[in-house]
């Protein structure tokens, strides 16, 4: 699927969420899974925490897309497409650096569409669109891509170091799934698990505040990561794999 396609389903997806906000106080009230996932705090509305709410579900949605332009790079190994590429004088620091360049620009484009997709919608079904910004909704949403990049650093350095392996970041997704997602009810995770996914170190906005040291480590995380992966990339015989 092409960029373009993803950048559009995440923002359909954002808009699918944002069209209930005007409904969604009953929405939640008749949902009792809801009602323990949101949550309720005081000086908050219940948009605002569904939103909060919504944006942590599509970043792990946008775990999708991004992956998938890395692994592009592991489908053209297999097919034995890199021949032609690696014949053109391109270097395949070059090669690797190209596909993980792209996936890292989708982590932002991913987390945009879908802050765009609700502001879309909110400004539709909201009496005062102004309680959810968009600026704060970017902000919402953007706040997730260091737990992104840190998931596109493992798979990367999975493809350089042990590319029949790959699917196992598939497996480490699945995990932070229920680790971000269902470990937001009380009790049901234990926090030892719930902090071996980055997205437990992303705060939720607008309920905490940004813990910019935090997320440096994380990005810092990401880099070394890439980096690794790019090192280990140079060296490896791409046609043994």
């Amino acid at each position: 699927m092409p960029l373009w396609a993803w950048i559009l389903g995440m923002y359909a997806l954002g808009a699918a969420y944002g069209s209930i906000l005007g409904t969604i106080d009953i929405f939640v009230q008749n949902s009792e899974f809801y009602s323990m996932v949101i949550g309720a705090r005081p000086g908050y509305s219940t948009a605002q925490m569904f939103v909060a709410m919504v944006s942590s579900m599509m970043a792990l949605c946008a775990v999708f897309p991004v992956l998938t332009m890395m692994l592009r790079l592991r489908t053209e190994e297999k097919n034995s497409c890199f021949q032609n590429v690696l014949s053109a004088a391109v270097s395949k620091y070059h090669y690797f650096a190209s596909y993980l360049g792209i996936a890292i620009l989708s982590a932002f484009l991913m987390e945009m569409a879908v802050a765009f997709g609700i502001y879309s919608s909110a400004l539709a079904v909201l009496d005062d669109p102004g309680v959810l910004p968009l600026g704060h909704l970017l902000l919402s949403n953007l706040v997730y891509v260091p737990a992104l990049l840190v998931m596109l650093g493992l798979c990367a350095l999975l493809i350089a170091v042990a590319p029949r392996r790959v699917n196992l970041i598939w497996g480490y997704f699945g995990f932070s799934f229920l680790a971000t997602f269902i470990g937001r009810i009380p009790g049901i995770i234990p926090d030892l698990l719930r902090n071996l996914t980055p997205y437990t170190f992303i705060p939720v906005l607008p309920v905490d505040e940004i813990n910019w040291v935090t997320l440096t480590v994380l990005i810092g995380i990401a880099a070394a990561l890439m980096a690794a992966a790019c090192v280990v990339y140079r060296q490896r015989d791409i046609s043994a794999a």
